[in-house]
């Protein structure tokens, strides 16, 4: 990609280079600016190998912007020095032996000379595929990147693509690598799709799996929890009195208390919560419309009347601002997983909590409690959004009330002297 994050520039070297052309609008200007500087000489402070960058701006969302024309007039213009950027680029991260492999050409946007840039370097090209929607298999770009990974892994293992030793591959992986079955199983998922999608674009005659079966042992690690009162104390955090904070701190309490009650309450993903808008907030239902993995969506309830207030002071806070998102950074910004983790960790500490955690111990913690105040397992999985009642059943093994219970009142060692 030739766009990269914000960055700063000296309004003397911006007037230099000529600012913007206006019929750019945030497009390609990020580009062109950049390419600039490198024919000045000069080097960005901020990821020097950057070959662009994207500056925020009040055009974005102009009515009038014509993408197509603006592509063209930005290629017209510099696919000279594009072509020869990318050229060079490749060839240092390129060996000899690489040279000799024969590649396919994956399109995942409109960038055009690649066939040329890889003729240039002399490496052979067998085909093409073009991906016209990358979410077209409801993966989104963060499920994705194991994946992107696990292919990346395979091909610098495997120079014979076409004719692959898959079994020669599992081995090092399990024998060298000493990777667990459950990743293992990930990769031979991963690598089946791919030769899948070949053989159905017709880049292959048959698929290397065609005759391949793999077992492996399912390691059921139990989910792991927070206590009740190491929850009650994460909540402890947020009955502080705004009014002796300042204007910013008060923001990030607001945001924060909702955000982590949130999880607490609903068990909902991180992902989940950090795709939420405004718009998927049903006031009138105190319900939440929960976008989840593979494109699905559900509908929770608040049932605690303390969270809702929690959320409804957040959108008090947020219905100001023209970007929906209902958690956002100090920039304004929609919250990340990261950042999401981050704050996770402030009050965890905060609370004085020592057990190692994560985010996602609160959906753990959620789920088993729910089983084990009386929920039915398939109430659990539709609030949870399981795709398979198996993967709700393995919180059962967590829940030892009912357990206790029995053994207490039907163990016949119990009265044994």
């Amino acid at each position: 990609a030739l766009t990269t994050a914000l960055c700063a520039i000296r309004s003397s070297l911006f007037k230099e280079l000529g600012g913007f052309d206006e019929n750019y609008y945030n497009a390609y200007e990020g580009m062109e600016l950049t390419l600039k500087i490198t024919q000045l000489g000069r080097k960005c402070i901020y990821l020097p190998t950057a070959v662009g960058y994207h500056i925020t701006g009040g055009t974005r969302n102009k009515i009038d912007y014509d993408d197509a024309y603006a592509g063209h007039l930005f290629w017209s213009r510099w696919h000279n020095s594009v072509k020869c950027d990318l050229s060079d680029y490749l060839c240092a991260q390129i060996s000899d032996l690489m040279k000799k492999s024969v590649y396919f050409i994956v399109y995942c946007s409109s960038l055009p000379w690649w066939e040329d840039v890889l003729n240039q370097l002399n490496i052979s090209v067998n085909g093409k595929v073009v991906i016209t929607n990358r979410f077209s298999r409801n993966i989104n770009l963060y499920d994705a990147l194991p994946y992107t990974s696990d292919l990346k892994q395979f091909f610098e293992y495997e120079y014979n693509i076409h004719h692959p030793d898959i079994c020669a591959f599992i081995s090092y992986l399990s024998k060298q690598l000493k990777l667990k079955d459950t990743s293992i199983r990930r990769k031979i998922i991963t690598l089946k799709n791919f030769y899948n999608y070949l053989l159905e674009y017709e880049f292959i005659d048959s698929s290397p799996f065609r005759k391949l079966k793999f077992r492996f042992k399912q390691e059921r690690k139990l989910p792991k929890t927070l206590t009740i009162i190491e929850i009650s104390k994460i909540l402890k955090c947020f009955d502080v009195d705004l009014t002796t904070l300042s204007y910013f701190v008060q923001k990030e309490y607001i945001r924060d208390a909702a955000l982590l009650d949130l999880l607490i309450c609903t068990g909902i993903r991180i992902g989940e919560a950090a795709a939420l808008s405004i718009d998927d907030i049903i006031l009138s239902e105190r319900t939440l419309l929960i976008h989840g993995k593979g494109r699905k969506q559900r509908l929770i309830y608040i049932s605690s009347p303390q969270t809702w207030e929690r959320l409804k002071n957040l959108i008090k806070e947020r219905k100001n601002f023209n970007d929906k998102h209902l958690f956002v950074n100090r920039y304004g910004q929609p919250l990340s997983i990261h950042g999401i983790e981050n704050i996770y960790k402030k009050y965890i500490k905060m609370a004085q909590i020592t057990t190692k955690s994560t985010p996602h111990y609160l959906r753990h913690t959620f789920a088993t409690n729910l089983l084990a105040n009386g929920a039915d397992l398939r109430s659990v999985q539709e609030i949870l959004g399981h795709a398979s009642v198996a993967t709700t059943q393995i919180y059962t093994e967590v829940t030892t009330k009912r357990k206790k219970q029995v053994l207490e009142k039907y163990n016949y060692r119990n009265k044994l002297l």
